[in-house]
């Protein structure tokens, strides 16, 4: 399999809502440049015992 970046991934799933998993350690800038006209990326951190482990972009449809 051949690795996308996230840009490539957005393209291709731009007309529906979508979900990425991403690690802890991505920039929220990066996934706030996704979206325009003011529409917002629902972002939700993911922790065990107090520790973050990941975090989970949610785009809506037709943004970009």
């Amino acid at each position: 399999m051949e690795p996308y970046s996230a840009k490539h991934i957005h393209q291709a799933v731009k007309d529906m809502d979508s979900a990425l998993f991403l690690p802890r350690t991505s920039d929220l800038r990066q996934i706030a440049g996704f979206t325009q006209d003011g529409k917002k990326v629902d972002v939700v951190q993911y922790c065990m015992d107090g520790a973050s482990k990941g975090m989970v972009a949610y785009i809506p449809a037709g943004t970009q």
